[in-house]
């Protein structure tokens, strides 16, 4: 298979937009590089590091670049091609934006899985959480004291480098889920149910309405010696009537939804009716400027807000029934 690698060059302010707009197209595999995260990384006290390549140095004052892949084939150049008129207009209609760049290489099938590979390295989320590819080893400095989760995500979204999914990661730190049965709406690589099963969860139940993601967070689970009798993986969609058969009738400590605004508006009702009394609803994937709509409509569904996080231009809600 030969693939096409896209580059698109931007200015930092306008990142957040962008990858909305990917997100809103179903391109939900790509790599965000911004140097401008390296000051933040040698600012935080409480990450230790022997050593920084000075190649960053010189690298950190260039302009972010979103990369993805596209296969060379009808339904590829399709996709590539819509994507391309969609940041035109964009860019066009928002000035304020700044300028960017489009940038198209074409690289053979025996290069991608290493191209692919070399954006996905070992971060620390939190104060307890390592996540690190199955090809990676945790640096000496990081074993001590955290939670090590592995992850292959292959197709699927959820590496914890995205502010989205790292905001779920940190809420955890806030609640208690020692014994919880926990529901994970969407789970993509499967990061947060495992996340929460290595955390106390006694229970999992993982459901996505893609059989990739489906598949890969069987893998995930199995990689992370996870029980695999404490889990249920399946392909699902919450507003079947058919749910019920999948997931059971047992209500959910914890809920993790980190969807996008519209479907956890549309799911707000359902996943009231899924949370036990007292437990908690974690959402994310919300633009911060639909915030208050999602908010609103878990208040609606009688949802209390405990708590907000942003990041990135992402909001994440910790919401309890």
């Amino acid at each position: 298979m030969i693939w096409t690698e896209v580059n698109i060059t931007l200015e930092h302010a306008a990142i957040a937009c962008v990858t909305s707009l990917l997100t809103s197209l179903g391109e939900e595999s790509f790599v965000v590089s911004d140097y401008s995260d390296l000051e933040e990384l040698l600012e935080n006290k409480q990450i230790f590091y022997d050593y920084v390549e000075n190649s960053l140095f010189l690298s950190k004052n260039e302009k972010p670049v979103i990369t993805l892949y596209f296969e060379k084939t009808p339904e590829g150049f399709e996709r590539m091609y819509i994507l391309r008129e969609t940041i035109h207009r964009y860019f066009k209609e928002n000035p304020s934006a700044g300028a960017y760049s489009w940038k198209e290489d074409t690289i053979a099938n025996s290069d991608f899985e290493h191209v692919w590979k070399q954006y996905f390295k070992p971060l620390l989320i939190g104060k307890t959480f390592c996540i690190k590819p199955t090809w990676e080893t945790v640096p000496d400095a990081w074993k001590e004291n955290q939670v090590v989760l592995e992850i292959d995500p292959d197709a699927a979204f959820g590496t914890g480098s995205h502010a989205t999914t790292r905001m779920c990661m940190e809420a955890i730190e806030t609640i208690d889920l020692n014994n919880a049965h926990v529901l994970d709406a969407g789970c993509g690589s499967g990061i947060l149910g495992i996340a929460a099963l290595l955390s106390g969860a006694s229970s999992l139940c993982a459901v996505d309405i893609d059989e990739a993601a489906v598949r890969i967070t069987k893998q995930n689970v199995h990689i992370n010696r996870c029980d695999p009798s404490h889990c249920t993986i399946a392909c699902c969609d919450l507003t079947s009537p058919v749910a019920y058969q999948i997931i059971g009738t047992q209500p959910f400590d914890v809920i993790f939804a980190n969807i996008v605004a519209d479907v956890l508006i549309s799911l707000a009702d359902v996943f009231f009716s899924l949370c036990k009394p007292g437990g908690v609803l974690i959402a994310s994937g919300i633009l911060d400027e639909r915030a208050l709509e999602v908010i609103q409509a878990l208040g609606k569904s009688g949802f209390r807000i405990r708590k907000t996080f942003t990041s990135e231009g992402w909001t994440a809600v910790i919401a309890e029934k």
